[in-house]
């Protein structure tokens, strides 16, 4: 479903999501949102429960006090507002993105057996000149290691800018096990908040395909908090051509993540929370 948008001389400043969907069982819905820029914001990923009808006149906003993956939903009854799974700051965080052009709904069912329908949608678009300005958030959940460790990711600058090039944006995972082998992947294909595996507090936050950095020690001390990994994005994307992502281009959305070896941890390894960005010019 599109919606277009034209005529509008200023960026970007806020992006409200009004929805009616009737569907039983709502967990088995994937709703995602498309800018004209590409940069895709997950609504719902498998939210909602066994219930029927939660997103029947929700709106979907930011600034919204109720967590999408915390609400607790009630069996036919619309959830009157809700934080989306992954930032809807994505859309304008970082530069000073246009809303014309084509918007994109896309809502999957993703099992058999249970029916739905779209009823209406809206978007509600808040433009203001505005420049470019932080572009990192952070997603999802970090894991708790072996030894008591919280791995957090974060970026050596608040502006990924094509321009500055090498040196420039640094994605960094600290806290991580002392002395394990490990690296950093991205992915332009979206966010999500799966179980890396039974008994793991890890989460898998970045949607396949993804491309990764190369292995490298975490450094610290064994059996201590202060090993970290580290990855320069654009020296990165410089020395790879023909990664995913390429041609680069202002507007694009990354979504990172750390990986590291925790042998006595379930698949032997954890994995951090993670980091959205939009590249500006």
């Amino acid at each position: 479903m599109n919606a277009t948008v034209a005529g509008v001389v200023n960026p970007i400043w806020d992006v409200d999501l009004n929805l009616a969907i009737t569907h039983t069982w709502n967990a088995d819905l994937d709703i995602t949102l498309t800018s004209p820029g590409g940069i895709a914001c997950s609504i719902s990923n498998n939210r909602g429960g066994a219930h029927d009808d939660v997103f029947n006149g929700t709106l979907f906003d930011q600034s919204s006090l109720n967590p999408i993956a915390t609400y607790v939903f009630t069996n036919g009854v619309a959830a009157p507002d809700l934080q989306p799974d992954q930032s809807l700051t994505n859309y304008w965080s970082g530069c000073p993105f246009s809303p014309n052009g084509t918007w994109e709904l896309s809502i999957a069912d993703l099992a058999g057996g249970d029916i739905g329908d779209l009823i209406q949608w809206d978007l509600k678009i808040v433009t203001a000149s505005s420049g470019c300005s932080s572009a990192v958030t952070s997603f999802c959940t970090s894991s708790t290691t072996t030894n008591g460790c919280t791995p957090r990711m974060s970026s050596s600058g608040s502006t990924a800018s094509i321009a500055a090039g090498p040196g420039s944006f640094v994605l960094i995972a600290s806290s991580v096990e002392g002395q394990k082998s490990g690296l950093i992947f991205d992915s332009i294909t979206g966010a999500q908040n799966l179980p890396w595996s039974s008994g793991s507090t890890s989460f898998l936050c970045v949607k396949a395909p993804t491309q990764r950095s190369l292995s490298a020690n975490s450094g610290g001390v064994a059996g201590g908090c202060a090993g970290s990994l580290s990855m320069d994005f654009f020296a990165f994307m410089a020395a790879n051509s023909s990664a995913l992502s390429q041609p680069l281009a202002p507007g694009q959305h990354f979504d990172a993540q750390a990986w590291f070896r925790d042998p006595p941890a379930a698949k032997t390894t954890k994995l951090s929370n993670g980091i959205g960005f939009n590249l500006c010019p």
